[in-house]
């Protein structure tokens, strides 16, 4: 399964991409819409307890956004996770 999505725990990036996806819903007429995000450390423990292997790929180079991929495996029981770049490229969020 591959998700991209924003770290909630990534600090100024997060808070730049919540917006730009605040902005987004009210361009497409949707003012009311409740966003939920999580970070990238409650991503993988959902996924790794739903029986994933995860790999996090990081997906905001040369952006100000905080977004990761996370590449998750079904039936690779004991691989957990394995990190595709440092912390510091996906704006400080640690598995």
């Amino acid at each position: 399964m591959l998700l991209r999505e924003a770290d909630a725990g990534a600090g100024f990036t997060f808070h730049v991409t919540r917006w730009g996806e605040r902005i987004a819903c009210v361009l497409r007429g949707e003012f009311g819409r409740h966003l939920h995000f999580r970070s990238a450390v409650q991503w993988i423990a959902e996924l790794v307890g739903g029986g994933f292997s995860v790999r996090v790929e990081p997906m905001s180079k040369g952006t100000p956004f905080a977004n990761v991929l996370f590449v998750a495996r079904k039936g690779t029981r004991g691989e957990g996770v394995t990190e595709g770049s440092s912390r510091s490229e996906r704006g400080g969020a640690a598995p």
